[in-house]
């Protein structure tokens, strides 16, 4: 069992098997009903460990998410994988730094940090579109690692396609099912790319779209 940190010590402690990541569920349990004295000194050192601890796991994470798109050779199924395991983990690292015993004003700086980092690596994904075997198709893919809701979003893609909505965070999508899937890109640049798609992206949400070079 673990204990549920109030001083600094127990938070090192559990931030330690946070970084670690072992028992998440337990660990994450414990953080969230820890408490800690706010005070000048303690807040400082609580605080540059909760962040560098959760800066450890996301880097990881993101660094395993590219040696398996690297492994996955452009295969649909396997880059979809590789996408669900990063978005559940920085998903569930939103969460770690949204803590109750941070005040309200902290907390909010903190997730602040973490959709700035997301914001970073969602540029890493959408310069990683993978070919598959035909060297035809390609897909990009769209991440939202936090619990802040996109709906103007915009991802820039390389060509002026239609782009078909293969999957997002509510499984594989077909039009059959009710489900807008096409989507047609718009001349405009867009994170350095001369052309976008526009896409309401919900908290935790995701997507991935095929499409072709003309």
């Amino acid at each position: 069992m673990i204990a549920v940190p109030h001083t600094y010590a127990e938070w090192a402690r559990i931030l330690d098997l946070f970084q670690s990541k072992s028992n998440d569920e337990t660990v994450l349990k414990a953080m969230q009903q820890g408490t800690i004295e706010w005070q000048t000194g303690v807040a400082e050192r609580f605080s540059r460990r909760l962040i560098d601890a959760v800066n450890f796991r996301m880097n990881a994470a993101t660094d395993k998410f590219q040696r398996d798109l690297s492994r996955a050779h452009g295969q649909e199924s396997a880059v979809i994988q590789a996408l669900l395991a990063l978005r559940k983990e920085l998903s569930f690292l939103a969460k770690a730094i949204n803590l109750p015993a941070l005040p309200a004003k902290d907390r909010n700086h903190y997730l602040g940090l973490v959709v700035q980092k997301a914001d970073e690596i969602q540029k890493t994904l959408e310069d990683s579109a993978r070919k598959d075997h035909t060297g035809k198709n390609s897909l990009v893919f769209v991440v939202n690692m936090t619990p802040v809701e996109r709906p103007d979003y915009a991802v820039g893609v390389p060509t002026r396609s239609r782009y078909t909505l293969i999957f997002d965070e509510n499984g594989a999508v077909s039009s059959k099912d009710g489900r807008k899937n096409a989507y047609q890109a718009k001349k405009g640049e867009c994170d350095g790319r001369p052309y976008h798609v526009a896409y309401p992206l919900p908290a935790y949400g995701c997507a991935v779209f095929r499409f072709q070079y003309h």
